[in-house]
């Protein structure tokens, strides 16, 4: 029996992006230095969402490990020969490079690709090489998708907060820090800059740092049962503030990276919500109370007339929901 010095997953997309309802498509590729006898080769596409945590359940609060699973679809193409029970009939494949076509029609309304360290949605392609009389081979390519969710279907409005606190140092009580922080309109996509203003007055003395950071807030769901978890995906920092000074943010952007869109749509597992945090750090013992603005991330543009996002700026923004370019891992 040969070897196969070339056993790959192509897709016609380079970067194997592709939209909720598209076609998934390219070729298998195998290559052989001898004359190989091949049983069968078959392709599976499977998409599936997967959370896990530990959650304390019961009077004595006694921690349960949950695990909780929601398929999209699992469905599998002979791209040679035939699958059992039916019999199958070895074939043999000459020296040299060997294409094999597929083509996927995803379905609608497939949640966008999504990772964490304890959930996933997650889309594969797997294809298995039956060898004659030994074991088969097999080869998983993960493949990303881009959900839908149209701004357009959303008011956006500006977003303001403020906060006021004396903070002290043993027994001095010191003069006031005065923040506040807004935004123009509370809808983006990835990719957009959210211009950050805001005005923050050192009555203290004590400022070393102010910055403004996005965070997702997504929630895993089972029936009473949630698991929530908070990451950072961007932050824009600004140095100290003097004594008695005032700092004034005047349109600062902050660029919002790849990232699934805002509830995640299609998925019933895990919810994902947004928001901006202004955190003043300071000297003093006490800590500043952070002002939080929501924000919604969607994949198409606020426009007048319903636009997409561009798909090459999209598979830019969601490849980083796959291992390749996530930013939580």
């Amino acid at each position: 029996m040969g070897k196969a010095t070339v056993f790959e997953i192509s897709y016609d997309q380079p970067d194997g992006v592709y939209n909720s309802g598209s076609k998934v498509s390219g070729y298998v590729r195998l290559a052989f230095d001898v004359p190989t006898r091949v049983r069968a080769i078959s392709i599976r596409f499977k998409g599936k969402a997967k959370a896990k945590w530990t959650q304390p359940v019961g009077e004595l609060n006694r921690n349960t490990n949950v695990v909780v699973r929601e398929p999209y679809f699992d469905q599998t193409f002979m791209l040679m020969g035939v699958a059992p029970p039916l019999v199958q009939i070895d074939q043999e494949l000459p020296r040299g490079l060997h294409n094999f076509r597929f083509n996927y029609q995803l379905p609608l309304g497939l949640p966008s690709s999504f990772k964490v360290y304890d959930g996933k949605v997650e889309y594969l392609a797997v294809c298995y090489l039956m060898w004659p009389g030994s074991l088969n081979k097999k080869l998983k390519v993960p493949f990303t998708i881009i959900g839908f969710l149209d701004l357009n279907r959303i008011m956006s409005m500006g977003q303001e907060g403020a906060e006021e606190q004396t903070v002290c140092c043993c027994c001095c009580k010191t003069g006031p820090i005065k923040a506040r922080f807004h935004i123009e309109k509370n809808t983006f996509v990835p990719g957009e800059a959210i211009k950050l203003f805001a005005e923050i007055n050192n009555g203290s003395g004590r400022i070393t740092e102010t910055c403004v950071s996005l965070n997702m807030l997504y929630t895993f769901k089972l029936n009473e049962m949630e698991h929530r978890s908070v990451r950072e995906i961007a932050k824009v920092t600004r140095p100290g503030i003097a004594p008695y000074e005032t700092d004034v943010w005047s349109g600062e952007e902050l660029v919002i990276p790849p990232t699934p869109p805002s509830f995640l749509p299609g998925c019933n597992l895990i919810d994902i919500e947004y928001f901006l945090e202004l955190n003043i750090s300071s000297a003093n013992l006490g800590s500043y109370p952070p002002i939080r603005l929501k924000i919604i991330i969607g994949t198409v543009r606020t426009v007048t007339t319903t636009q997409p996002v561009a798909l090459q700026v999209a598979r830019l923004v969601m490849q980083m929901a796959t291992n390749r370019l996530w930013p939580f891992n």
